[in-house]
Parts: structure tokens; sequence; C-alpha cells
């Protein structure tokens, strides 16, 4: 729509600078195309009739400027996504998981095990997304550990929003 009412505007003023080249007025202008040339004279020639137009007739130029729209902004914040699935690790091993979410923001893991327990082991700390909302934690999975399926859940924030992922996990001996 902007393009539009550019492209109208640039064409308005093309054919103003063009009408006016010979440093006629508007009035003049005016009075030309609502009288045109309508007698003739020597050698056959056209002569302009004067013609008197009240100032309340005469049009300005049209200027077309572009709403000014203060449309609200809207952002997004993208969703969690997991970037190694599936979540597969064995028992007396390393697991973890990676995930990109909004830059900046603040993300807690909570990784419920096959005894329904919730894991407490250190690696599973809160962290903050880098510029690319990159997230990684690593943790041990306790020898004792019971293999079977589990939860981890992510809940991340950021400007007062929050959101959360719950993605399935499956231990294996």
């Amino acid at each position: 729509m902007r393009i539009l009412i550019t492209a109208i505007t640039f064409a308005i003023t093309l054919v103003l600078i063009f009408s006016f080249r010979d440093n006629s007025t508007v009035s003049d202008q005016i009075a030309l195309i609502n009288n045109p040339i309508q007698t003739k004279g020597e050698n056959n020639t056209p002569e302009p009739q004067d013609t008197f137009i009240p100032e309340e007739q005469i049009i300005a130029p049209l200027v077309v400027k572009p709403p000014q729209t203060t449309a609200p902004v809207i952002r997004r914040i993208p969703p969690i996504t997991l970037l190694n699935p599936p979540l597969i690790f064995k028992v007396k091993e390393d697991a973890n998981v990676r995930i990109t979410a909004s830059a900046g923001s603040v993300c807690e893991i909570s990784v419920k095990l096959p005894s329904g327990s919730k894991s407490k082991a250190q690696g599973l700390e809160p962290k903050t997304a880098n510029q690319t909302g990159y997230i990684e934690w690593i943790w041990s999975i306790h020898w004792n550990t019971k293999p079977g399926s589990g939860t981890i859940e992510i809940n991340c924030q950021k400007d007062s929003q929050t959101w959360s992922e719950t993605f399935n996990l499956e231990l294996t001996s």
C-alpha cells in the first residue's frame, strides 16, 4: 500500500513540475483546463479566452501522504526447540540436553526419573540463553538409577513472559 501511495505521489509531482515549466500558476493551469482554446486568430492560430475563476473553485495540487500507523509491535518469543532428540541415555553415563530458546531468556530444567523422583544431579542449574538462544545442560546419571521412562521439563522466562516444554526421557542399562 505504501508503495502505491508513493508512486501516486511521485506521478502527481512529475505532472505538476512539467505542467508549470512555463512559470504559470495553479490558477492559470485550471483556467486553461476549464476554458480550452476556443477561438482562432490571425493565421488560424488559437487564442485563449480570458476567464475568471473564483478563488474557492481553484483546487490546490494534490499531495498524498501515506497514513501514519502506530500498530503495536508484537514480539513472539520462539518456543523451546530440542536440538538432540530422542533423549535416550544410559545409566552410569553422562546425559545432555541442548535447546534453543529466545536469546537472553533464563531457563530451568527439571528431570523426572523413571522412579518418579526429581533428579538432584549437578549440572541441572538454571541457565541463560546466549545471543543465539543456545543452552546446554550436562549431568551424570547415577549408577543406581533404574532404567525406564521419565520426562524432562524446561521452563523459560524473558520480559515477564514464560513458556515451557516437556520432553520424554528414556534411560537404558
